[in-house]
């Protein structure tokens, strides 16, 4: 039963085609035509993704800059209120630096590349010094 049904199948799909070439012989411009169509179509949904990719990374390149920006200004506060012996000012300044840390995964550790800075935690921020390591290590 179905060796029978396999075979009208193929025989339909045979007429189909034959048909299809038939006509595409017939009118090979129109072939053609139809076939520049989809590609300037395929063309036209890439230009568009690529505007989106590229408007995507600008949005994402600004608002790097921008935590960037916050990053440095939490760093600089972190520097004098461990100049000026304030240790609660600058848990609060890290826990911030922190927090846009982790928002942003790609993060370049900018602080921790600073030796004065790890000297300064280390040396004021004794009652935070469990954060502070777990900072360095992150």
């Amino acid at each position: 039963m179905s060796n029978i049904a396999s075979r009208v199948s193929r025989l339909i799909a045979g007429s189909v085609n034959a048909a299809l070439d038939a006509v595409e012989n017939m009118s090979p411009e129109m072939v053609m035509e139809q076939a520049i169509r989809e590609v300037e179509g395929a063309i036209a949904e890439v230009r568009a993704e690529m505007g989106k990719a590229t408007a995507e990374r600008h949005l994402a390149s600004k608002k790097l800059a921008d935590n960037s920006g916050k990053h440095e200004e939490l760093l600089e506060q972190i520097e004098v209120a461990v100049s000026k012996g304030r240790d609660d000012l600058a848990s609060a300044a890290i826990s911030r630096q922190m927090d846009l840390e982790a928002r942003c995964p790609c993060w370049n550790r900018l602080s921790l590349t600073r030796p004065s800075v790890r000297r300064s935690w280390k040396a004021m921020l004794m009652p935070s010094r469990a954060n502070a390591q777990r900072c360095w290590k992150n």
